[in-house]
């Protein structure tokens, strides 16, 4: 590819692009992947922020536009269609979540750890056990503090990430919509520096000693993988019919998979679903009884933060092919019968796979693996080469020689030829007169963050995060397979209650993730490492993933050399 990288929505055109643009968006990891997927994001996060686009309130509209009338904010999972084929060049996404104070306080002020408590707050999280204990019909007799206790618990035991932080910013596990809310930040530095009188006093200057838009840990990852659908579906479909022609023969596709307008409306659809049914009803509840227990906070929190409008930024607008494959696997997993809990860490391990395989993909695009000339048998440019957890030293050996290769190419694509150009407008622009070597400087600077934050470290961190890159210390790094990676590739790359062969199964899975596990996607993998190439990987590094299939349930043999593997959900 030559050229920076295109976006949506917008374009930030250099030659357009104020002084405090250039500062915001001086990254050239931004500009190559989107705005933004960063490392302090945890996965849990990710979800939840993914989750709250789609199930929020939203709008699409220029910045600044009088657009707050009623019929223009959309309840549905996705924009309409023809929305977002006619979506205006000035224009971006937004949408608009609660704040509940009251509920935060309620669930996770007595698991804030003691450095990080305000006394006011203990007072408050006092008076709402106060007033909990006052509710006619709560318990009868003396088991009032015993209900109390066991209603702490139950919100304490929804956390969903942010175990070392303050209160506030914590999120809950999302399994429902009442429980996704705005990031609220605690600002402590004001709290000391004035003098805070009372709960109230933080209630009356709530913009003063909270922040809600400062992305610390809902950091935009979730928004940027809902713009990439947002992309996608926005797609030329002559476009993407050329490209689908090209891989269709290889793929595992229903009818409705295949055909843009009807995914869409489909996912929309299951989406929406997960805001709804029993599990949902009964937490909506619950959120709302404790978030009224002191209704004058709640009031006043909302009338606050009633104006407050989240903005999606951009994505990169070439990784629409990753997307499809997002889209039709979020739809699988989303179809699929699985209860609530899991069906949610399935999702979660799925948006972590996602903002990996875009980091690839676009890398592979804008980068590549230099001197390559191994033409790869999937739409995605790479190759991760994974093992089992206990692999022969050769396998070990080539697995890590692979994870090095694929964190050369994140790191090759920053340094593009344009995205060099860019930081060194960027750094000019932001900068001013500077002389060259306090300039240099600078964009030295720029070219660590990018991969210490947004790049090939990115691609570790949420890795051994998410337990598919071992070990979490130390040299030999590789992509490994356990089991709950094994039960998302089932029920991602084949449609519920489908079944295929177990050679067609590695190379779904190759074709979806670029993942290869043996055969004929190894030898791919071991040619675009260029280690090992023709090497026979035999005894035990031979069918180990026909070995966990079978122990997880998902193989079918009819015969000693015949098996199926089956997406029983």
């Amino acid at each position: 590819m030559s050229g920076l990288p295109p976006l949506f929505p917008g374009t930030l055109s250099i030659t357009e692009m104020d002084k405090g643009e250039w500062k915001e968006n001086k990254n050239p990891a931004m500009r190559l992947f989107g705005k933004r997927f960063f490392i302090d994001q945890r996965a849990m996060d990710l979800l939840v922020e993914f989750l709250a686009v789609a199930l929020a309130e939203k709008k699409i509209a220029a910045e600044g536009e009088k657009t707050g009338r009623t019929p223009l904010w959309n309840a549905d999972a996705l924009p309409p269609l023809s929305d977002l084929r006619s979506w205006p060049a000035a224009a971006a996404l937004f949408y608009r979540l609660p704040v509940y104070l009251n509920l935060k306080l309620f669930a996770f002020f007595r698991l804030t750890p003691p450095d990080k408590r305000h006394p006011v707050h203990e007072e408050q999280y006092r008076e709402l056990g106060r007033r909990l204990r006052e509710k006619p019909g709560l318990a009868e007799g003396g088991k009032v503090d015993k209900a109390v206790e066991i209603l702490k618990q139950l919100l304490g035991g929804l956390q969903g990430a942010g175990f070392d932080r303050v209160w506030s910013a914590r999120t809950f596990y999302p399994l429902a919509p009442a429980l996704l809310m705005q990031e609220t930040l605690f600002n402590f530095s004001t709290a000391k520096s004035k003098k805070v009188n009372g709960w109230e006093d933080i209630i009356d200057y709530f913009n003063i000693y909270f922040s809600v838009s400062k992305h610390r840990f809902l950091a935009r990852g979730g928004e940027l993988l809902y713009l990439q659908l947002c992309n996608l579906f926005r797609t030329d479909p002559d476009v993407f019919a050329t490209w689908l022609a090209e891989w269709r023969a290889l793929m595992i596709l229903r009818p409705e998979e295949a055909d843009l307008e009807k995914l869409h409306e489909n996912l929309s659809r299951e989406l929406k679903k997960l805001g709804e049914g029993r599990v949902s009803r009964i937490l909506h509840k619950l959120a709302d009884y404790i978030e009224n227990l002191d209704p004058a906070t709640s009031r006043k929190v909302t009338e606050k933060v009633s104006k407050s409008e989240l903005k999606c930024e951009y994505c990169a607008a070439e990784t629409w092919p990753e997307t499809y494959l997002f889209a039709v696997e979020l739809y699988r997993l989303l179809q699929a019968a699985l209860d609530p809990a899991e069906r949610l860490d399935m999702l979660m391990l799925l948006c972590v796979l996602q903002v990996l395989r875009t980091l690839c993909a676009q890398s592979a695009r804008y980068g590549g693996r230099e001197g390559q000339t191994v033409s790869l048998s999937n739409p995605l440019g790479y190759a991760w080469l994974f093992t089992p957890g206990r692999a022969s030293p050769a396998l070990r050996l080539a697995a890590a020689g692979n994870l090095q290769v694929v964190q050369t190419m994140i790191y090759t694509a920053l340094r593009h030829p344009a995205l060099k150009q860019y930081v060194q407008r960027a750094v000019k622009e932001v900068m001013g007169k500077k002389d060259e070597e306090a300039l240099k400087k600078e964009e030295n600077k720029l070219w660590r963050e990018a991969d210490d934050k947004y790049g090939y470290k990115l691609l570790l961190s949420l890795g051994k995060q998410s337990g598919i890159i071992v070990p979490r210390t130390g040299p030999g790094a590789r992509f490994v397979l356990g089991e709950r990676l094994l039960r998302l590739l089932v029920l991602t790359v084949l449609p519920p209650g489908q079944r295929c062969t177990y050679p067609e199964f590695l190379q779904q899975v190759y074709l979806h993730f670029g993942i290869a596990l043996e055969g004929r996607q190894l030898l791919e993998a071991l040619r675009f490492t260029g280690q090992f190439v023709g090497h026979d990987f035999a005894g035990q590094d031979k069918d180990w993933p026909v070995a966990m299939l079978r122990a997880a349930g998902f193989l079918e043999e009819l015969s000693d050399a015949f098996s199926l593997v089956v997406n029983p959900f």
